[in-house]
């Protein structure tokens, strides 16, 4: 297994919040400013494409895939993990679901995974990410 990228997915890769309202079936709230890609992320995104990017993320996978889909995002991401298959562990991810959905062991994955994320505390640092 190469270097795996883990990639949170609002506010990292864009800002998809009111998206999830239109997925939730529920109306935006008026002062919620329209989705967008974080400006340059697919031209960052497709000179990596050496890497392994996987999408982490606390939102629900099929939503976070459609919406990968629809800004053409998707092609990019080797897995799309939400919180229904578990990366979600208290106020972090568990990243050991990227070992196991890749069948790389933790002491494996410690070496080859970097986390890419808005937030400290559920994308934390290599040295600080839950295991």
């Amino acid at each position: 297994m190469n270097t795996v990228v883990c990639w949170d997915f609002d506010e990292t890769l864009g800002y998809f919040r009111p998206l999830e309202f239109g997925f939730l079936g529920m109306p935006v709230p008026a002062a919620m400013g329209p989705a967008r890609l974080k400006p340059g992320i697919e031209a960052l995104l497709d000179s990596l494409r050496d890497f392994t990017h996987v999408v982490t993320t606390a939102a629900v996978g099929e939503y976070a895939r459609r919406v990968l889909r629809d800004h053409g995002l998707l092609e990019y991401f080797s897995a799309v993990l939400g919180r229904e298959d578990g990366i979600c562990a208290g106020e972090g991810k568990d990243y050991g679901r990227v070992g196991e959905r890749f069948g790389t062991a933790e002491d494996d994955l410690r070496r080859r995974l970097v986390i890419v994320g808005n937030d400290a505390e559920r994308d934390p640092d290599f040295t600080a990410a839950r295991w």
